[in-house]
């Protein structure tokens, strides 16, 4: 258990040694507010057992939490960049597709050519060496 503990805070680096640091603050604070001052944790044993089992299980589940936050943000930035990637190759479709059409697509619609583009290879070619006149 030692081990697991010691390798989840050196994964999360200065992160995880702020867990370390700030549980057990935060732990003394919370008995400070609940029993309306001084918590004397050394006069009463129960108060005693019961901070540090406040402070070991908040030791021992806020590095996961904070793993589970890293690994939503790093989920949620892959997705933002496939987004960033598909609208990019929307755009290159849509460039090609215009100067596929001639003069700025003017006067011809996409879907006459999604019928002639994947049927002719010579004719796709030579749309996409011909500059746009416009």
């Amino acid at each position: 258990m030692a081990c697991t503990f010691a390798a989840m805070v050196c994964a999360l680096g200065s992160a995880g040694l702020a867990i370390v640091m700030v549980v057990p603050l935060a732990a003394i604070f919370a008995y400070w507010l609940t029993t309306g001052g001084n918590p004397q944790l050394g006069a009463v044993s129960a108060r005693l057992q019961g901070y540090l089992t406040l402070t070991l299980a908040g030791i021992l589940f806020a590095p996961w939490i904070a793993v589970g936050a890293l690994v939503r943000q790093r989920d949620t930035f892959a997705r933002e960049q496939a987004t960033a990637f598909a609208l990019g190759a929307s755009e290159l479709e849509r460039r090609l597709w215009t100067r596929a059409s001639g003069c700025c697509g003017a006067g011809r619609s996409r879907t006459s050519y999604s019928i002639r583009w994947p049927m002719c290879r010579r004719w796709s070619r030579q749309v996409l060496r011909r500059q746009p006149k416009c």
